[in-house]
């Protein structure tokens, strides 16, 4: 796909509900040892523990959730990884990257994790309104979507260089917004846009930091070379 040649450093406000990070890594020790490591390294690093709250079933045992709330950071440890999030609103690449590596440079130095075999970033962006396809440089021509502004779901599957990218749009009705912006409606477009390596055999710092910033920039060129030039300028892009 082409891209823009000039990506944005940031739009006002930002419009993204999910910022998910996720990191499949593989460890020397069994997941029940390894969650007591995980949490004595995220305990150091000032996050809490939060316990499951619903019936602890053979699916929820599997899951440890921490948060820092003053870093606006949460995370979730299964046996297939780590996941970073933004817990309320999105802090910016330039603060959950570094929080990101630094937390994973610690779990490399304590040998709780000895590969990183997988880098996945997946970001949801919500906007007020149903007119998401007159917003994007996309279109779909079918008898079947003969109104494309209209409740439903397109969804897009491609590789490229590497990188399994997953595009949603979906147009949806009555979904409590998350972001203040959309608050005001009660219709939603959401642009959700997945950028995936797998494969990988990483085993130190200084190679998943390019990788995850090189990933980060790919999601980036996705997102914003789907926006047409008039919508982009109302977003208030700073380059």
């Amino acid at each position: 796909m082409g891209y823009r040649e000039k990506i944005p450093k940031k739009i006002t406000p930002d419009r993204i509900k999910e910022s998910l990070v996720h990191i499949g890594c593989e460890s020397p020790f069994n997941f029940p040892v390894s969650v007591g490591y995980f949490h004595s390294l995220f305990l150091d690093a000032g996050y809490t523990h939060q316990a499951n709250s619903g019936p602890r079933d053979r699916h929820q045992i599997f899951l440890h959730y921490f948060f820092h709330e003053k870093k606006g950071v949460s995370v979730v440890i299964t046996p297939q990884g780590v996941t970073f999030n933004c817990i309320e609103k999105y802090i910016g690449w330039s603060v959950f990257g570094e929080e990101i590596v630094n937390l994973i440079t610690r779990l490399f130095e304590k040998n709780v994790i000895l590969r990183i075999h997988q880098v996945g970033i997946r970001y949801v962006s919500e906007f007020p309104g149903s007119d998401l396809f007159e917003n994007l440089d996309f279109s779909v021509s079918s008898s079947v979507f003969s109104d494309n502004n209209r409740p439903g779901r397109v969804c897009l599957e491609k590789v490229e260089d590497d990188y399994k990218i997953i595009i949603n749009l979906i147009i949806t009705e009555y979904l409590r917004p998350f972001t203040k912006a959309a608050k005001s409606s009660s219709e939603l477009s959401i642009i959700d846009v997945d950028v995936i390596r797998k494969n990988l055999n990483i085993e130190g710092t200084a190679d998943f930091e390019k990788l995850l910033n090189e990933a980060h920039q790919k999601e980036k060129q996705i997102f914003f070379s789907l926006l047409n030039n008039d919508f982009l300028t109302t977003l208030n892009p700073e380059y």
